[in-house]
């Protein structure tokens, strides 16, 4: 019952939230997942050997590609997978952090041990799928962690950004400029802006826009573009400043 309760009130304040994100919904697989292994005792025995033979495979498959792609963007070898992977990330610099390594092998070493000596009993599916979901993750964020960093930053966007706005200023109105990206240019520029979606009469003389490279379309011709910028490597997120005509 505790599950089913959680579950909808969830939903409900997902539902009401003023910025719905999928993001967002991910604690519901909490309660989802409580309610998923009540339904374990009718499983038929025989898709049990299976199930693990899946996870194996599956979760192994990844987990091999995972390291392989980590020692190719480390040591550079082979060339192609490597530069294919730098080329995704161009701000991306090749380390080697000793504490997130050590923690993706004890990850690692741990799963290993528990797809080898969990067997084949009723609960050994699910030891072997959730383990390996939490492998995968955490290789995702110990040896790939430097990987995604370098091109998902606003750092350096919203410094660049901050740089650009005269002094005199004191309210930049937006449009389009995600909850997160809001977050990151307070914290990294002390940038606030006034939502257009939120406060239609907002008035500004600087005009923030977030979208990709065509839709990044002048607001009209009082105003005038001072500044373009986005994250390495990320050609379908850019932010454009606009200026209106007449204030310098």
């Amino acid at each position: 019952m505790l599950p089913i309760l959680a579950l909808v009130m969830m939903l409900l304040v997902f539902s009401i939230a003023s910025d719905a994100r999928s993001l967002y919904t991910f604690p519901m697989m909490l309660p989802l997942a409580v309610l998923a292994i009540a339904g374990l005792d009718e499983l038929p025995r025989r898709f049990i050997p299976w199930l693990n033979r899946i996870a194996l495979i599956l979760i192994g498959v990844t987990v091999l590609v995972l390291w392989l792609g980590w020692i190719a963007m480390y040591n550079g070898i082979p060339t192609l997978f490597a530069d294919k992977l730098r080329s995704m990330q161009p701000a991306y610099l090749p380390s080697m952090n000793p504490l997130l390594f050590s923690v993706a092998c004890i990850y690692t070493i741990a799963w290993l041990c528990i797809a080898v000596f969990a067997g084949r009993k009723l609960l050994s599916p699910l030891l072997r799928w959730s383990s390996g979901v939490v492998l995968v993750w955490g290789l995702l964020m110990t040896l790939w962690l430097p990987w995604f960093n370098a091109g998902s930053s606003y750092r350096s966007v919203f410094l660049s950004l901050a740089e650009a706005v005269p002094d005199w200023n004191h309210c930049i109105a937006s449009k389009g400029f995600g909850e997160s990206e809001r977050a990151m240019a307070e914290y990294y520029a002390g940038i606030i802006t006034a939502r257009l979606e939120t406060r239609p009469d907002a008035v500004s003389d600087l005009f923030l826009v977030q979208g990709n490279s065509t839709s990044l379309v002048s607001p009209g011709k009082q105003w005038v573009k001072i500044w373009e910028g986005g994250r390495p490597g990320k050609v379908k997120e850019r932010f454009a400043l606009w200026q209106r005509v007449g204030r310098q």
